[in-house]
């Protein structure tokens, strides 16, 4: 399992979180970690399909979604073969994204 973290301090629109695998492979999620200096949201999509909503509303709150478990029984989202994961967030604060994701052969995990 592989595992990413990306810090910004400005709004995102359709920002790549991580790159197209290409050769047929495709990214699987087993869980996301979401924190912001205040109010915000995000979304984690691939193309046009939400993959997921996360909210905080105070300062330095987090929001924690999935099991952070390795293995096909823990898969929270699939982006379809050869397709990037990107994020938009709707604020500025200081904010970290971190998600744990797995490269895996089309049709396998």
């Amino acid at each position: 399992m592989k595992h990413v973290i990306d810090i910004q301090t400005t709004a995102q629109t359709d920002t790549a979180l991580i790159a197209d695998p290409g050769d047929g492979r495709k990214i699987v999620i087993y869980g996301a970690h979401f924190g912001a200096g205040g109010a915000n949201s995000w979304i984690i999509e691939h193309g046009t399909t939400t993959l997921c909503k996360a909210f905080v509303q105070t300062q330095s709150a987090h929001s924690q979604i999935g099991p952070f478990g390795d293995g096909p029984e823990h898969v929270l989202w699939e982006a379809p073969a050869s397709t990037a994961v990107t994020y938009t967030t709707t604020a500025a604060p200081d904010q970290v994204i971190e998600v744990w994701y797995d490269v895996v052969t089309s049709g396998t995990q």
